[in-house]
């Protein structure tokens, strides 16, 4: 995946899983502006560091530590049922 100073608007090739990116330029402004959707992944981020196993990455193999990170994400997604 090259990101060519990340200039490009959206890639054309399919990354890892089949899912495209999309590189949103700042804007030139100063001060506070929400960028899309960036907010989704920070907050899917934080919910995965509630998980003490999570957070300190204890695992050695990188398999481990993604079946770790779904079992997480399972974990919340069902809580979000139970609610």
């Amino acid at each position: 995946m090259e990101l060519t100073h990340y200039q490009a608007k959206q890639q054309k090739k399919p990354g890892a899983g089949g899912y495209e990116m999309e590189v949103v330029k700042r804007s030139e402004l100063k001060g506070f502006k929400v960028v899309p959707k960036r907010w989704v992944v920070e907050r899917t981020f934080a919910w995965n560091e509630t998980n003490r196993r999570n957070a300190k990455s204890y695992e050695r193999l990188s398999n481990t530590a993604e079946t770790v990170t779904e079992i997480s994400a399972i974990r919340l997604m069902l809580k979000q049922f139970d609610t």
